[in-house]
Protein backbone atom coordinates (compact mmCIF):
# COMPACT_ATOMS: atom_id res chain seq x y z
CA UNK A 1 0.00 0.00 0.00
CA UNK A 2 1.19 3.38 -1.11
CA UNK A 3 1.41 6.19 1.61
CA UNK A 4 -0.28 9.24 0.62
CA UNK A 5 0.33 12.61 2.13
CA UNK A 6 -2.54 14.64 3.88
CA UNK A 7 -0.21 17.51 4.90
CA UNK A 8 1.01 20.47 3.04
CA UNK A 9 4.88 21.67 3.55
CA UNK A 10 4.83 22.48 7.13
CA UNK A 11 2.45 19.11 8.46
CA UNK A 12 -0.38 21.69 7.62
CA UNK A 13 -3.88 20.81 5.96
CA UNK A 14 -3.81 22.66 2.75
CA UNK A 15 -6.95 24.05 1.71
CA UNK A 16 -7.92 26.43 -1.18
CA UNK A 17 -9.68 29.60 -0.63
CA UNK A 18 -12.43 30.89 -3.09
CA UNK A 19 -13.24 34.39 -2.37
CA UNK A 20 -15.87 36.91 -4.33
CA UNK A 21 -17.33 40.13 -3.57
CA UNK A 22 -20.27 42.19 -4.13
CA UNK A 23 -20.88 45.95 -4.21
CA UNK A 24 -18.15 48.72 -3.64
CA UNK A 25 -16.93 49.97 -0.22
CA UNK A 26 -16.07 53.11 -1.43
CA UNK A 27 -19.18 54.15 -3.53
CA UNK A 28 -22.23 55.90 -1.53
CA UNK A 29 -24.60 54.40 -3.83
CA UNK A 30 -24.11 50.83 -2.55
CA UNK A 31 -25.69 49.76 0.61
CA UNK A 32 -24.19 47.09 0.67
CA UNK A 33 -20.12 45.78 0.68
CA UNK A 34 -20.78 41.38 0.61
CA UNK A 35 -17.36 39.76 1.04
CA UNK A 36 -18.19 35.85 0.99
CA UNK A 37 -15.64 32.86 0.38
CA UNK A 38 -15.41 29.10 1.22
CA UNK A 39 -12.75 26.52 2.54
CA UNK A 40 -12.26 23.53 0.71
CA UNK A 41 -9.63 20.92 1.59
CA UNK A 42 -7.55 20.61 -1.34
CA UNK A 43 -8.29 16.20 -1.55
CA UNK A 44 -11.83 16.78 -2.19
CA UNK A 45 -11.52 18.75 -5.03
CA UNK A 46 -11.90 15.89 -7.36
CA UNK A 47 -15.22 14.63 -5.16
CA UNK A 48 -17.13 18.64 -5.67
CA UNK A 49 -16.18 18.08 -8.91
CA UNK A 50 -17.91 14.76 -9.91
CA UNK A 51 -20.38 15.71 -7.91
CA UNK A 52 -21.40 19.39 -8.96
CA UNK A 53 -21.11 17.80 -13.09
CA UNK A 54 -24.59 16.29 -12.30
CA UNK A 55 -26.04 19.41 -11.84
CA UNK A 56 -23.94 20.98 -14.82
CA UNK A 57 -25.39 18.36 -16.87
CA UNK A 58 -29.06 19.45 -16.24
CA UNK A 59 -28.30 22.49 -18.15
CA UNK A 60 -25.86 21.25 -20.85
CA UNK A 61 -25.77 17.24 -20.89
CA UNK A 62 -23.32 17.54 -24.24
CA UNK A 63 -20.73 19.74 -21.92
CA UNK A 64 -21.11 19.85 -18.40
CA UNK A 65 -17.72 21.57 -17.89
CA UNK A 66 -18.35 24.42 -20.34
CA UNK A 67 -21.30 25.43 -17.40
CA UNK A 68 -20.15 28.36 -15.13
CA UNK A 69 -21.85 28.92 -12.22
CA UNK A 70 -21.31 32.46 -11.28
CA UNK A 71 -24.21 33.92 -8.62
CA UNK A 72 -24.70 37.18 -10.46
CA UNK A 73 -25.47 35.75 -13.99
CA UNK A 74 -27.62 33.06 -12.57
CA UNK A 75 -29.43 35.66 -10.17
CA UNK A 76 -30.07 37.83 -12.61
CA UNK A 77 -30.31 35.49 -15.70
CA UNK A 78 -27.85 37.10 -17.63
CA UNK A 79 -25.25 35.81 -19.90
CA UNK A 80 -25.92 31.60 -21.03
CA UNK A 81 -28.49 31.86 -17.90
CA UNK A 82 -30.79 34.35 -19.74
CA UNK A 83 -32.73 31.14 -21.21
CA UNK A 84 -33.11 29.48 -17.86
CA UNK A 85 -36.01 29.53 -15.92
CA UNK A 86 -35.50 31.41 -12.45
CA UNK A 87 -36.92 28.30 -10.45
CA UNK A 88 -33.92 25.83 -12.41
CA UNK A 89 -31.63 28.74 -11.43
CA UNK A 90 -32.29 28.78 -7.78
CA UNK A 91 -32.74 25.29 -7.59
CA UNK A 92 -29.04 24.30 -8.73
CA UNK A 93 -27.57 27.42 -6.49
CA UNK A 94 -29.50 25.60 -3.70
CA UNK A 95 -27.92 22.03 -4.79
CA UNK A 96 -23.85 23.82 -4.92
CA UNK A 97 -24.31 25.19 -1.70
CA UNK A 98 -25.78 21.59 -0.42
CA UNK A 99 -22.54 20.22 -1.98
CA UNK A 100 -20.22 23.19 0.04
CA UNK A 101 -22.30 22.30 3.17
CA UNK A 102 -22.32 19.12 3.17
CA UNK A 103 -18.52 17.57 2.26
CA UNK A 104 -18.06 13.77 1.83
CA UNK A 105 -16.91 12.67 5.52
CA UNK A 106 -13.48 11.53 3.24
CA UNK A 107 -12.39 15.27 1.90
CA UNK A 108 -12.35 16.25 5.33
CA UNK A 109 -8.11 16.38 6.78
CA UNK A 110 -7.54 13.93 9.59
CA UNK A 111 -5.93 15.09 12.33
CA UNK A 112 -2.58 14.26 13.49
CA UNK A 113 -1.64 13.66 17.14
CA UNK A 114 1.91 15.20 17.86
Amino acid sequence: MRSVRLYGHLGVPVHLLYLDESGHSHDPSTDFFVLAGFSIFERSTHWLEAAIDPIAARFNPLNPEAIEFHGAPMRGGKEYWKAIAPAQRAQAVVDIIGLLANPQPSSTPSRRRL
